[in-house]
């Protein structure tokens, strides 16, 4: 018994012999499908699960939840989040890398950049009591980090809202 393509997990199937224009507009469409994805992904915002592939989708959700988890753990890094999804470091990184145009580094600090942004909006602590809540070791690489984020610094951040 055969399986059809979209049960087998490819992204697009073509018969031979199949014509030029044909495989161009398949590869044309892949790489804006990629696009999208890095797209949302990097936003890190609520994701609608119907736009994306099932894999990618639980990939990023479980990498989310392991980050959530150890978000006020600062010695957190790239090798624990790869033994948390059972890759190595470099598979990480590569699928990290081809599905939100992040490194496995930048993704991590991104991710608490956002959640710091978030507490800032809803808490009344301190700007360096939020920082180490966030998984920073240093307030002041916060507020250059964050600053580099979101083009605002996190004072400047909190009294705009």
């Amino acid at each position: 018994m055969t399986r059809s393509w979209p049960d087998t997990g490819a992204d697009a199937y073509l018969t031979k012999p199949f014509r030029r224009e044909e495989l161009l507009i398949v590869i044309n469409n892949l790489i804006d499908m990629r696009k999208t994805l890095r797209q949302k992904y990097r936003q890190l915002s609520a994701i609608d699960k119907d736009d994306f592939n099932k894999e990618e989708n639980a990939f990023i959700n479980k990498v989310n939840a392991l980050i959530e988890e150890n978000l006020s753990n600062t010695d957190f890094n790239v090798a624990d989040l790869a033994k948390g999804v059972f890759m190595s470091r470099m598979q990480l990184h590569r699928k990290l890398t081809a599905t939100t145009n992040r490194s496995a580094s930048n993704y991590i600090r991104s991710y608490r950049l956002h959640k710091a942004r978030n507490m800032l909006s809803n808490d009344k602590r301190s700007i360096s009591e939020i920082a180490y809540d966030a998984g920073f070791r240093d307030p002041n690489y916060f507020s250059k980090t964050f600053q580099k984020e979101f083009g605002t610094t996190p004072t400047e951040f909190r009294s705009s809202i």
